[in-house]
């Protein structure tokens, strides 16, 4: 099995997926104290998966509520958080203010 998964791409994929969806799901389990992604053997869950080798996984467990991709249902778009914090202080900066009506031409 993991001579297969090695070799084919899509079963590499899904299952690297699927790797990370069960690692999203312990660390987000209600009993932090029985379900500790930190005490979690990554070289013992990977072989269950079909890996010889772990793969990264990128998982944004200690990050604040303010940090995190805000994503709102439905209609598809991206919701807030994805604007990178460049454009959002030159929001800030160009912002007309209420009340405000004189155009500026060159």
């Amino acid at each position: 099995l993991e001579k297969l998964i090695e070799k084919n791409y899509y079963l590499h994929k899904s299952a690297r997926e699927a790797y990370k969806s069960y690692l999203q799901a312990y660390a987000s389990h209600q009993h932090k104290s029985i379900f500790n992604v930190n005490a979690l053997d990554l070289q013992r869950v990977a072989p269950a998966f079909g890996f010889v080798v772990p793969p990264r996984v990128n998982l944004s467990i200690y990050c604040r509520k303010e940090e995190r991709i805000q994503r709102r249902g439905g209609g598809g778009g991206y919701g807030t958080g994805y604007k990178s914090s460049k454009l959002q202080q030159k929001a800030k900066i160009f912002k007309r203010k209420t009340g405000d009506s004189r155009q500026f031409t060159r």
